[in-house]
């Protein structure tokens, strides 16, 4: 069966100064799954694979780790007593990793929104509607998405507010 552990991938740092939480295991290739959670170096113990300190966010953030690892584990166990797990390949092993823990490998626009917005509303730069705005029109401009507005028309720069 597969050695699960929890990572702070150091590969890839965000642009807050902080790294990816992943679960790696090894199926046939190395399989690499973001958590959606983030650390910086100080504040992670590899050895543990947990967040360091005591308060109620780290707490609250290991808890979830360790549920990730036992869901995770539950399930390849089954699927090697099944004998499912030798017939799969790496790529469907982690789909249904995913699947299980109800996370989503690749993040779509309404994420990347949300974070956008998270991010411009702790500047307080701007009013939500203006950051909304302008987080829509940077995204359509630089993906080539068209984004729908609550009312069902397209979005462009003076239709929507």
């Amino acid at each position: 069966m597969a050695n699960i552990r929890i990572k702070l991938d150091l590969r890839k740092q965000k642009a807050d100064g902080t790294y990816p939480v992943i679960i790696s295991f090894f199926h046939r290739a190395t399989l690499r799954i973001a958590t959606g959670l983030s650390s910086t170096a100080d504040e992670w113990d590899e050895a543990a694979g947990m967040f360091r300190g005591n308060s109620p966010t780290v707490r609250s953030n290991n808890a979830r780790l360790r549920h990730y690892i036992s869901t995770a584990e539950v399930l390849l166990l089954s699927l090697s007593v099944s004998g499912e797990l030798a017939r799969m390949t790496s790529r469907e092993v982690q789909e249904r990793v995913l699947r299980e823990l109800n996370l989503r490998q690749s993040r779509g626009g309404g994420a990347l929104l949300d974070d956008y917005l998270e991010r411009a509303k702790v500047r307080g730069r701007r009013s939500c509607s203006t950051t909304r705005r302008s987080a829509c029109l940077s995204l359509q401009g630089a993906r080539g998405w068209r984004i729908l507005t609550p009312g069902g028309a397209r979005s462009t720069a003076t239709s929507w507010r």
